[in-house]
C-alpha cells in the first residue's frame, strides 16, 4: 500500500506540475510532491487521503483507479468529477486527460473563454448554476451579439448536470 501511495503522489505531482490550484477558501494547494497536500499522500496508510489544504480524497488511499491516476476520480475541497476540476486551475492543466485552461470554475459559476467542460465549449460571461443559464449571457454556438434569456434551456446532460442550451433566437 506505501509504494501505491508513494507511485501516486508523484503521478499527481507530474498532473499538478506548475500549476497553482486555488481552492475552498482561497488557501493555495502547492505544485511538487515535497510540499503541502502531496507530502502528506506519501504519508498515507488508510481510505482517505488528506493534505495540509484538505485537497486529496479517495477511497483507497489516493484515487481510484488500476494504476494511480488513470481511470480514477479525485475528490476534495478543490473537488473532482470525472476529470473536471472544481476550483481554479492554473493554465493548461492537465487532469485525467482532460485540459482545463486559466481561471477554469464550476460550481457557483462563471466559465471563461475558450475553457472546455465535459466536452461543451462555453464563451466568457456564460454562467452555469443549477442547471440554469443566468440572464443576459453569450453561450457557445451563438453568433455574435446573440443573448439568451433565463428559461431556455431546452435540455441537460445526465452524467454531469450541465445545461444544454441551443440557440432560440428568431
Amino acid at each position: 500500500m506505501q509504494k501505491i501511495l508513494t507511485a501516486a503522489a508523484f503521478s499527481l505531482a507530474t498532473v499538478f506540475a506548475a500549476t497553482t490550484m486555488t481552492v475552498v477558501g482561497g488557501v493555495a494547494a502547492p505544485a511538487t510532491a515535497e510540499a503541502g497536500v502531496f507530502s502528506s499522500i506519501k504519508k498515507a496508510a488508510s481510505g482517505v487521503v488528506k493534505g495540509a489544504t484538505g485537497v486529496v480524497k479517495g477511497t483507497v488511499g489516493v484515487v481510484r483507479g488500476t494504476a494511480g491516476i488513470a481511470g480514477s476520480v479525485v475528490k476534495g475541497a478543490a473537488g473532482v468529477t470525472g476529470s473536471v476540476v472544481k476550483g481554479t486551475v492554473g493554465a493548461a492543466a492537465a487532469v485525467g486527460g482532460t485540459v482545463l485552461r486559466t481561471q477554469v470554475k464550476v460550481v457557483g459559476a462563471t466559465i471563461n473563454a475558450g475553457t472546455k467542460v465535459a466536452g461543451t465549449v462555453i464563451k466568457a460571461g456564460a454562467t452555469i448554476a443549477k442547471a440554469e443559464i443566468n440572464a443576459v449571457k453569450n453561450v457557445a454556438g451563438a453568433a455574435a451579439g446573440a443573448v439568451f434569456r433565463p428559461g431556455r434551456i431546452t435540455a441537460v446532460s445526465p452524467p454531469t448536470r450541465m445545461a444544454i442550451v441551443r440557440d432560440h433566437r428568431r
